[in-house]
Formats: structure tokens, sequence, C-alpha cells
């Protein structure tokens, strides 16, 4: 009786476990009224650090970074390319197709984004839009 009892318990496991719904949790801490001061005509590439992130999932997950760079509308592209996204010590890919894995289920760390001025912008300020996309491991 106690081995069917068991046997039935890791079978409701097994299967709570399977219906479970993955999730990523997201801290970011930042200063809202912090400016980033960037002279375009002398910076040609910078690193900005833009705050703390930690990022948690119950399941081993892979991630990616996908962005845009417009003027404050967000209808004009402006010409500044993102070329580094690092959390903590950990490189983020950008790249959909090799996702950096994470095997510990958590990542946290200063964010650091490395931007690249492709010419003189000609705006006092635009919009950085990350899309962090997770799966499952």
């Amino acid at each position: 009786m106690a081995k069917l009892l068991r046997l039935v318990l890791l079978n409701l496991l097994l299967a709570a476990q399977s219906v479970m719904p993955n999730y990523v949790r997201i801290v970011w801490t930042y200063d809202e009224n912090a400016w980033i001061n960037v002279d375009p005509f002398t910076s040609t590439g910078i690193n900005v650090r833009v705050g703390y992130l930690y990022i948690e999932s119950p399941v081993k997950f892979s991630v990616y970074v996908t962005y845009s760079v417009t003027d404050i509308s967000g209808m004009n592209p402006v010409p500044v390319r993102l070329t580094s996204v690092t959390l903590g010590n950990k490189s983020i890919s950008m790249n959909p197709s090799y996702p950096t894995p994470v095997n510990n289920k958590f990542l946290s760390g200063m964010l650091y984004l490395g931007l690249l001025f492709i010419e003189p912008i000609k705006i006092d300020d635009f919009r950085l839009t990350l899309t962090f996309n997770f799966s499952a491991l």
C-alpha cells in the first residue's frame, strides 16, 4: 500500500509540474531621473550603466535581446546602434539563433549597454527600446 501511495504522489507531483506555468520574474532598479550625457560629436562608442536587473525563472531558460532606437515620438529611426548588452558579468545575446543559456535559473547584476553612434545625431533625446525574449531550456 505504501508503494502504491508513493507512486500516486509521485505521479501527482509530475503532473503538477507539467501543468505549472513557466514565468520569468524581473526586478529592475534604476533612477528614473538619471540622464545619460553623451556628446555624439566626440563619442563614437560608449558603455552605459542603466541600473540593476534581476531575472529569475523556476526553470532553466535562454534569453536574447532585440532593440530599436527612435526619436522620442517613436516614429523616426536614429543612427545609434546597440553593440552589447551585459548583465553582471554575462554577455546577453542579440541573436535569436544563439540565445544566451541560463542554467542556474537566474541572472543578476548591473545592466550595461554598449552604444555606437553611426553618425552625429541632431536631436537631444532618443528612445532605446529593449525586448528581452525568453524560452525554457
